[in-house]
């Protein structure tokens, strides 16, 4: 059972998942972007806590997140 929770995703699906968070298709996912998805799963987020999400990813400090920081949340 706990082989199946920790799954590992290959990169096929991981960049399958990121194209959906990525929605203007600019190869990030900003936090307007990551706002939207939580939204549509049914998670309410104020914009603080969006951005802190977002932080913690962005190490560029641009305030996007590129795929390889994305799938850094999977390793």
């Amino acid at each position: 059972m706990g082989e199946a929770f920790f799954k590992k995703y290959s990169r096929d699906e991981l960049h399958v998942a990121f194209r959906q968070f990525d929605q203007d298709g600019s190869g990030y996912i900003q936090a307007s972007e990551l706002e939207n998805i939580m939204h549509k799963m049914g998670r309410r987020f104020n914009k603080s806590q969006i951005d802190t999400m977002v932080k913690s990813l962005d190490t560029s400090g641009d305030g996007k997140i590129s795929f390889d920081k994305f799938i850094q949340l999977f390793k």
